[in-house]
Formats: structure tokens, sequence, C-alpha cells
């Protein structure tokens, strides 16, 4: 019997002509349907043939065979009755399943597993020999290049789905990876911050630093220099002895964050040290002529008009910490991985769906962030950056 093109049939159902296609290619696949070049798809000769108007009546010997087939057949009679053919999956169709048959080999597996004392646990998996007819299926006629690690048998469909569903959100691979990151980055961004803006500070408008004040520079510009990859490797080496004391910070998000300041702490340095430099050198005078202690010109002058510097400067920090790998992929743990280290694991093993949710997920919290902090900085500048219009 000849099928109607897909195009007629697309345009009869009203669906694209892709699911149409799709849907053929599957049945083909499957030895339901076979396609002559030139003449169009035609439905197998290998396939069962269904009388749907002339079902046989059971006996009574059926009846007591296989009590349930008669309700289950009528319920399934009676949906096609009114709904025509049924293609939901919660009742199989009783005409095609070999009842005798499986009734035979199921009462011989019966008493075979209890005379060899076999009527216990299997493998969690499914059985064994089923597995490999599974994998030998997929592997000739789909082309999957799988192992039998990779198949499970279930009992249903929710079965897998639960499974397939626990599976994700017990890997903590896409929840905990995404939540570890905001946790990273908003301490890398606040800690940051503050340890940036005040070292430069004191570098930049304190005196009797003179000795130190050529290292502590030269120090904070030596991170742009260092690639992370080799910043990892130190925090490996100097953390992981067990001698050192502070060893418990290793694979903590306490050293996560403390790493990922370092890693970008030359440009927020340069930042902050370029704001502390556009102001008047007489401030810090006037204010110690005045006798009006250091923290206090600090915290009235200083810091209201360097403020929209350190909103950039969290900014900085907080999109790098999202997006950072090189340095913190030697320092986690599987409670600590980060998004961008769970990308690269579930690229590796074969998730790019995951993989691509997780990337976008990182992309739009980055977008977040940084309208986040424009509002901000408008905020800032209009509570304290007032007087620069006057």
């Amino acid at each position: 019997t000849a099928l109607p093109g897909t195009r007629i049939l697309a345009n009869r159902i009203n669906v694209n002509r892709k699911t149409v296609i799709q849907a053929y290619d599957e049945l083909i696949a499957q030895g339901w349907l076979i396609s002559e070049s030139k003449r169009g798809t035609f439905i197998s000769s290998r396939m069962l043939a269904i009388n749907h108007g002339n079902i046989p009546a059971l006996n009574n010997q059926q009846n007591q065979i296989y009590p349930l087939l008669k309700d289950v057949t009528s319920i399934q009679n009676k949906r096609q009755a009114h709904h025509g053919i049924n293609f939901t999956a919660d009742l199989p169709d009783t005409r095609l399943i070999p009842f005798e048959m499986l009734s035979r080999a199921m009462r011989h597996a019966l008493i075979t597993s209890a005379r060899n004392n076999k009527l216990i646990y299997g493998d969690p998996k499914g059985s064994l020999i089923l597995r490999q007819a599974i994998l030998q299926m997929l592997n000739i006629e789909r082309g999957l290049h799988a192992n039998i690690e990779n198949i499970c048998i279930v009992r249903g469909s929710q079965m897998g789905i639960f499974l397939a569903a626990k599976v994700l959100i017990e890997s903590g691979e896409v929840g905990e990876g995404f939540v570890n990151s905001l946790k990273m980055a908003s301490g890398t961004a606040f800690f940051g911050t503050l340890l940036v803006f005040v070292t430069a500070y004191l570098l930049e408008k304190t005196k009797g630093m003179n000795l130190v004040r050529t290292p502590l520079q030269l120090l904070a510009v030596i991170p742009m220099a260092v690639p992370g990859l080799v910043l990892g490797l130190g925090y490996i080496f100097f953390f992981n002895m067990p001698s050192n004391p502070l060893h418990g910070m290793y694979q903590s998000m306490a050293l996560l964050t403390l790493c990922t300041i370092v890693h970008f702490y030359t440009t927020g340095h340069l930042t902050a040290t370029t704001a502390l430099k556009s102001l008047d050198a007489e401030f810090e005078s006037v204010s110690a002529s005045l006798k009006v202690p250091f923290y206090k010109t600090f915290w009235r002058v200083t810091l209201p008009i360097c403020t929209p510097a350190m909103v950039d400067i969290a900014r900085y920090f907080f999109i790098n910490a999202m997006t950072t790998i090189s340095a913190v992929v030697f320092l986690y743990s599987p409670e600590t991985k980060v998004a961008s280290i769970a990308i690269l694991n579930l690229d590796e093993a074969g998730d790019i769906g995951a993989a691509a949710a997780m990337a976008v997920l990182i992309a739009l919290i980055s977008a977040a962030a940084t309208v986040f902090f424009a509002w901000l900085s408008w905020f800032v500048d209009k509570r304290t950056q007032a007087w620069r219009g006057r």
C-alpha cells in the first residue's frame, strides 16, 4: 500500500513537512515502511497484518489462561471505537502480543529460576543478555557508538524519566555549579574590590610606606603577566602540602575566591590607582593641618568621589569570576565545582545540550549583572557626583 507524499500528508494533518519526513525516516529505520526510488513510500511486507474490524472472540480456555486479556481488550476496543486509533502509551495493542508464547516462556523461566535458586535480585541495570542484544541493535541499526555500561533496562517510561531526572538533580553539574559560581563571583566582587581599593589607597595617599611602596606596586602588576594555569599550579603546590597550616583551605570556596582575586588583581589595582591619582593631593594635607583623622577624610571625601571606580572594579571582578577556568581548574572539589568547570565536564561526557544550557545561564547572569552594575553606577553618580555638574 502506497502512502501519500510528505507534502500532501503534512497539508492533511496540518503539521510541518519536516515532521512528516522525520516520522517516515523513523518508520523506515524500524522496518515498518520501505522507500522505493521514484515510486514512493510503501508499507513493508514484513509488517504484521492487522484486521481492525475482525478480532477473534476469546474462548473459555483462553479466558482461564489470560483472565485480564478480555478486560484489556474491551477497554482498548472502546477507546478505538470512540477516538479511532489510540496513540497513547498507557495500554499496549493486545492484538499484537503473542500471549501463548509469552506464557510458555514466563512459565519456563520461573520454573528454571526456582530450580537453580536464581529467584534473587539481579543486575540493577537489567539482564546482561538483553542489554547486549539492545547494544547490538543500537550499534548496527541506529549507528550509535555505545557500550554495555550505557544501557539500563527500566520497567516503563515513567521509571526512565524519573531516573534521568534524578541523575540530573543529584549530579549537581548544573544546579550546584551555577550556585557555586554565583557564590565565588559575589565573594570576588566584594572582597576583591575592598582589597584593591584599600591597598591602592595605602600606596597612593599615605606616607611612611616608601620602603614597601615599590615592591607592592610590582607585586600588584605581576598577576597580569602570570598565566592562570601557572597560578593554579602554584596554589596546588603551596596549599596541598600537609605541613602547611593553610592546608585546610585547599579545594575550598575561600581558596577559589582568593585565587580569582589574585588572578584579576592587576586591572582593578590600576583602575583604583588612576581614580586616586585624579584627586587633589592637598585633600590629605589640609585634613592633616586641620587635625582631621585620615580615616574620616577617606570616608567622607575619598570614598564618595571614587565610588564609581569601585563599582567598575566590582563589575570587572564579578564577570570574570563567572567565566574563569584556567586558575580554578586545579583547585575545585566535587562540592565546589563552578559552572565554567561543569561546562568542560559535560562537554567531555558528550552532554552538549547541558553544556550549552550552562553556558547560556552564565551569559544571562553576566548580562543581568552588567545591567545591575550599570543601574548602581547611575545611582551612585546621582548621589555622590552631583557636585561635578555644578
